[in-house]
């Protein structure tokens, strides 16, 4: 296919994905019975999300029954990829309590391949990553099938809400990919899932430059790990420190921006908002 081709084949793919019916909410969808308004695209260099099932390597089969979303089914992906996996649109107009959720499934060379999950409310002309827990693991790969969840008030009042998940690898070093499963948006206040100890940790500085320090509002003898994403869901930086006395982490390699702060500790994952000042 000619480049010119390729991108035409993208612009349509766009237009159908702006342009498709909005579901209302809740929904759930475990991908077993076709596309369903969800599509995937890519960079066109071999690496893609393909619908069935897993047959090689370490992520293998679905969370529930024979089929799931998986990013090149049949083997490792590639170097240098970059592919996208897109929701229907949801309508939140009068939705005020939401709980967004999946299960996935990966192996991937930690801190270089990554999977972000990301909204938009203006037809994709812009993207916000989303902070959903459990997504990059220390050892770049989960056991078993995992649940991630997250809980959503920003959203309400939009008519037209669509989600994706982008996938990228770096140069070297190739593995599974990601698995995903079991979507699901949940409306019902009693199912929605609350931000647990949303005043366990604080920082300061913030804004801050060249380092900044992690107050433990709950001390105690174990260890937590703080993690530091760009806006695009990318780990960039990876402490594990005792919750016992205040923690000071250093980030003088950081550009000037916005960036989030997760702070895990036994089941609990907390985001919190870290500016950087310029030099």
């Amino acid at each position: 296919m000619s480049c010119k081709l390729r991108w035409l084949f993208i612009l349509l793919l766009f237009s159908q994905i702006a342009t498709g019916q909005v579901v209302s909410l809740p929904y759930f969808e475990n991908f077993e019975n076709g596309l369903n308004g969800w599509q995937p695209s890519d960079d066109g260099q071999g690496t893609e999300w393909n619908l069935g099932t897993p047959v090689s390597g370490y992520t293998i089969g679905a969370y529930s029954g024979n089929k799931c979303w998986d990013v090149n089914l049949n083997g490792f992906y590639g170097s240098n990829a970059q592919c996208y996996l897109y929701s229907p649109v949801f309508d939140f107009t009068n939705v005020t309590i939401a709980n967004i959720s999946f299960w996935t499934f990966y192996r991937t060379e930690s801190m270089w391949d990554y999977l972000s999950v990301q909204s938009s409310t203006d037809n994709g002309d812009t993207w916000n990553f989303m902070p959903f827990p459990g997504l990059i693991d220390p050892d770049g790969a989960t056991k078993k099938w995992i649940q991630s969840s997250l809980s959503v008030s920003d959203l309400n009042g939009y008519s037209s809400v669509q989600f994706r998940f982008m996938f990228i690898s770096d140069a070297t070093i190739n593995f599974d990919g990601y698995s995903i499963d079991d979507f699901s948006i949940q409306t019902d206040p009693l199912a929605a899932h609350q931000e647990l100890a949303t005043d366990l940790f604080s920082i300061f500085p913030n804004p801050a430059n060249g380092s900044f320090t992690i107050h433990h509002n709950n001390p105690s003898n174990l260890t937590a790990t703080v993690s530091i994403f760009d806006l695009s869901g990318k780990e960039i930086n990876r402490s594990q420190i005792n919750t016992y006395p205040d923690s000071k982490i250093e980030i003088p390699s950081l550009q000037p921006g916005s960036y989030l702060v997760s702070y895990s500790v036994d089941d609990a994952t907390v985001f919190k908002r870290l500016l950087i000042n310029p030099h």
